[in-house]
């Protein structure tokens, strides 16, 4: 064998996570609202808001990536990404 059998459990256990946690929080975010913030039956369109901006954002931004470049878009994205980054660490955004 080329991979031993517990690597590729452990890469198939690390690519499974990303969408694990998403859908963790998806259903967190909506207990979270009824309960703490005295939500409505009508929580759970802030989950369904939250995924389909991500959706809308990944098929308009393929034009952009497209446009723009690869490697200028990178670029781009990691310097918003660090500017993102809270100055003041005790100080929440």
């Amino acid at each position: 064998m080329l991979v031993s059998r517990s690597l590729l459990e452990a890469s198939c256990h690390l690519f499974i996570l990303p969408y694990r946690i998403s859908n963790f929080l998806s259903g967190w975010i909506v207990t979270f609202i009824i309960n703490e913030r005295d939500g409505g039956p009508s929580a759970g369109y802030i989950s369904s808001g939250f995924f389909g901006g991500l959706m809308l954002g990944r098929i308009i931004l393929l034009w952009v990536n497209k446009f723009v470049g690869e490697w200028r878009v990178i670029f781009l994205y990691s310097l918003l990404a660090i500017a993102y980054v809270p100055r003041n660490p005790k100080k929440p955004c």
